[in-house]
């Protein structure tokens, strides 16, 4: 149930910062920290779903690192049977790149939010899930709130997934880095 809390470590970002820098001075990639990322993201999603086949996930990412965690949970949940669409929050260097590497698995490219963002949320209606992982900043400046987010799709409920190197989920009314907004009648 999503009035269920769940136990997790949080870092700061400076502590966060340190734990990448270990992983790099390992030989560890940002790329491949960043397919772990999403594919434990992917993986926590689809068990929160019950499973991914034919559920329709908005995955919102931003520009960064975080949205880059976003674009790779999307394409394994478009591997697992999801229905995805990508909502960037801006337009990126590359898009017309991104857009095309999602079509090739299956996952549908929204219009960036900063452009036009009544089309860029309006997936949100009918997802069975939302993944949010624009940084922190990102939100205010579009003018959205979880609640506006919320109003978009009164089922959702929210789960907050703090950083890429973690897989644990805290359930809470508010998020730290990336969010996952699913049917509370999916969680368990």
């Amino acid at each position: 149930r999503t009035d269920r809390l769940t136990s997790v470590k949080l870092v700061t970002a400076a502590q966060m910062r340190a734990i990448e820098q270990a992983a790099f001075n390992r030989g560890e990639t940002s790329q491949h920290l960043m397919d772990l990322a999403g594919q434990a993201l992917a993986a926590e999603t689809a068990r929160l779903l019950h499973g991914a086949h034919t559920k329709r996930v908005v995955v919102l990412a931003g520009p960064g690192n975080n949205g880059g965690d976003g674009y790779v949970a999307a394409r394994y949940l478009a591997g697992l049977g999801a229905q995805v669409t990508v909502t960037p929050a801006v337009a990126r260097r590359d898009q017309a790149d991104v857009t095309a590497a999602m079509k090739r698995h299956a996952v549908e490219v929204a219009p960036d939010a900063a452009s036009d963002l009544p089309a860029a949320i309006a997936p949100i209606a009918n997802a069975d899930a939302v993944i949010e992982n624009y940084s922190a900043e990102v939100l205010p400046k579009l003018g959205l709130t979880y609640d506006t987010l919320r109003a978009r799709n009164g089922r959702l409920a929210m789960v907050s997934f703090k950083n890429r190197l973690t897989t644990n989920l805290m359930v809470t009314t508010f998020s730290l880095n990336i969010a996952i907004l699913t049917l509370p009648s999916t969680c368990t």
